[in-house]
């Protein structure tokens, strides 16, 4: 063994990111292909390996990324919230949040989204797919992470405790808006009053008293509200028993 930098009997190798790669390999990685990138990723071998499981990469760069999966590392952190995420691409998505940026656009409502996955996800309800099914009820939906909440009705799973009492949730993002009745946190500020919420959703609502935004419609009368809740407030009091106000006093 020479200088530490030589294994005898094998040739010269790198450890990066807990993966032995080898120092041909990193060499051609480095160099430039002949070949289009087309024909390249149909070419090209999976060469670069993961020492913890079986993943495999034709690039360095993607080994790189991928080992960030096993170590937890977030390396990527907004400017603006602190937010950290493993990769850049899941950076500039998360920007899009502060941004309100949505480059992807439906070609059969005004509905847009921030990722092309996003996108896909909403086309499913325009054809009313839902591939996604329940092994014990009829219940179906378009999105899996709907498919697991549904789930958990059956079970009635709620494995995420509160610290400061006996909350307990069904989903890591309950937990998170159920502590913020605790630490007293409104990380949601509006940028026309001094309002701030607990949750997008709840800022959202606030946001429509600026904009005079009405989204929900009744369908007995001309009454229109700022929240699902409203409406169905409205519709109980004024059209379903004995009318207790008008459209124009809820309006």
């Amino acid at each position: 063994m020479e200088d530490g930098n030589m294994i005898e009997g094998s040739e010269e190798a790198l450890m990066t990111d807990g993966a032995m790669i080898s120092a041909d390999i990193i060499e051609g990685d480095a160099q430039s292909s002949d070949l289009d990138p087309l024909e390249e990723s149909h070419t090209l071998e999976k060469l670069f390996a993961c020492e913890v499981c079986p993943f495999r990469a034709k690039q360095l760069k993607y080994l790189r990324r991928h080992m960030a999966v096993h170590t937890s590392e977030k390396p990527y952190a907004c400017s603006i919230c602190g937010y950290r995420v493993r990769t850049r691409d899941r950076l500039n998505v998360h920007t899009m949040t502060h941004t309100g940026e949505k480059p992807f656009a439906c070609n059969l409502c005004d509905h847009r989204a921030r990722t092309s996955s996003h996108l896909n996800t909403h086309m499913k309800f325009h054809y009313d797919v839902k591939p996604h099914a329940c092994a014990i009820c009829d219940y179906r939906t378009e999105v899996v992470g709907n498919l697991k909440r549904h789930m958990k009705k059956h079970n009635d799973e709620k494995p995420y405790s509160c610290g400061s009492c006996n909350y307990r949730g069904k989903n890591p993002n309950d937990l998170k808006r159920h502590e913020m009745l605790h630490t007293g946190e409104k990380p949601y500020s509006c940028g026309s009053c001094a309002y701030r919420a607990r949750g997008q959703a709840h800022l959202k609502i606030h946001l429509r008293k600026h904009t005079g935004e009405k989204p929900y419609t009744c369908g007995f009368c001309d009454y229109r509200g700022r929240a699902a809740g409203n409406l169905r407030h409205h519709i109980k009091n004024h059209h379903n028993g004995e009318e207790r106000f008008s459209c124009d006093v809820i309006s």
